[in-house]
């Protein structure tokens, strides 16, 4: 709780001490609180400011673009282990290991995997294309 919703707080209870809840209770057939009603008034406007959300960080290309190439190898690394766990098991066709290869050669062009990494996942699926 910031400072604001604590003024906030005060200025609302003394505004409802100064007068307003006794005019609400005479059906506002008393003279109007003036310093009561400011009080309460800019007591809610406080409480209600301090405890808005507030707008979310804006991002910059730069993280937008570490986080694509970070799920890229992440994705990459299991998409390497599935691949090995899979022709471990015998359970990958020749479709789609051609699939995987276009897939890779894709990701090649658009220079989301690195050549070292390229060249691995490329050895595995030829392996794996050569056992099918």
């Amino acid at each position: 709780m910031n400072a604001k919703v604590v003024l906030g707080i005060l200025l609302l209870i003394f505004g409802l001490g100064g007068g307003v809840i006794e005019w609400l209770k005479s059906g506002l057939a008393t003279p109007y609180p003036m310093l009561g009603l400011a009080a309460t008034a800019l007591g809610l406007y406080l409480i209600a400011d301090g405890l808005r959300k507030r707008r979310p960080k804006t991002v910059s290309r730069e993280e937008v673009a570490i986080s694509a190439l970070l799920a890229a190898v992440v994705g990459g690394t299991l998409l390497a282990s599935e691949l090995k766990k899979r022709m471990e098991g015998g359970g990958i066709s020749r479709e789609e290991i051609n699939q995987a290869l276009a897939q890779l050669e894709l990701l090649r062009v658009q220079g989301k995997v690195t050549p070292e990494k390229y060249a691995e996942l490329k050895a595995i699926l030829e392996s794996a294309r050569r056992r099918a």
